[in-house]
């Protein structure tokens, strides 16, 4: 499935507007501001008396519509075996939607729930203000329900962290991983790895009074549900969030020959995973 596509809702009392970019979106923000009644009334979009009309490319559907307890079962024993190829085959018929929770849905935070959005070829707008541990989302598809009237909209939280800062031989970076990520930074600066993005929040939290860095990399494909753990500890250090390392190098000099820069610049509009 291929994102960036515009999603409207319409109804009598209600109108939404807003572009899926990803697979995953999050939708924050104060109570009060619709969005749980986003969730309830694409649940309602099929009951006439409502007056609902939605223009989106893909089925929107709210989740308890095809999540439901068996699945649930069915997924836990399909995980305990590990059997990703039966995972997909059962999940084959979800794909091709949108569906749509908020913090009602009682297997939000489960694992099975997860193995739910990774095999299936769908889209996920999840309208909640806790961490979503089990997902990865990018911070950069964490929004803030923007309402004026009956009209709501869809607002970044965070900056996309893109420009890498200038440093000199005194600076120290702590890096996400302790792969090839580490291993090519670690050529031109000072870097120490948090083995793992769960970790940066807990080691910037922990630092000694001494301690400080002038620089946190980490991938921001996935680093959704650490960012504001991350942005409360940082200090001073500055957030370098590339889309991965495979996209940084890809963005490089290395590959200047292909002709890329499009689908680097929107990559919305490739294949979903």
């Amino acid at each position: 499935m291929i994102g960036g596509f515009q999603f409207r809702l319409n109804s009598n009392k209600l109108q939404y507007d807003f572009v899926v970019h990803r697979k995953i979106t999050k939708v924050v923000g104060d109570s009060a501001t619709g969005k749980s009644e986003l969730v309830t009334t694409v649940a309602m979009k099929d009951d006439a008396a409502m007056n609902i009309h939605i223009v989106c490319k893909y089925e929107p559907v709210e989740i308890s519509r095809a999540f439901s307890d068996i699945l649930y079962k069915k997924l836990k024993k399909l995980r305990e075996v590990s059997d990703a190829e039966m995972i997909r085959e059962t999940l084959e018929e979800y794909d091709g939607y949108v569906f749509f929770c908020d913090e009602t849905f009682s297997y939000l935070f489960t694992d099975e729930f997860a193995v739910f959005c990774k095999y299936t070829d769908s889209f996920f707008v999840i309208c909640c203000r806790a961490k979503l541990t089990n997902l990865p989302y990018s911070h950069a598809e964490i929004y803030q329900m923007k309402t004026s009237g009956k009209y709501h909209t869809l607002e970044r939280v965070y900056d996309e962290y893109l420009r890498f800062p200038d440093l000199d031989e005194s600076s120290i970076a702590l890096i996400e991983d302790s792969g090839s990520g580490f291993e090519f930074y670690s050529h031109t600066i000072k870097c120490n790895s948090a083995h793992g993005k769960s970790n940066l929040p807990i080691l910037l939290k922990n630092m000694e009074e001494n301690e400080k860095y002038s620089v946190i990399i980490a991938d921001g494909a996935a680093i959704g549900s650490e960012i504001a753990d991350i942005i409360a500890f940082k200090k001073n250090a500055v957030l370098f969030l590339p889309e991965s390392f495979e996209y940084l190098l890809l963005a490089s000099d290395l590959f200047g020959d292909l002709d890329i820069d499009d689908q680097l610049q929107h990559t919305e509009n490739m294949l979903q995973d």
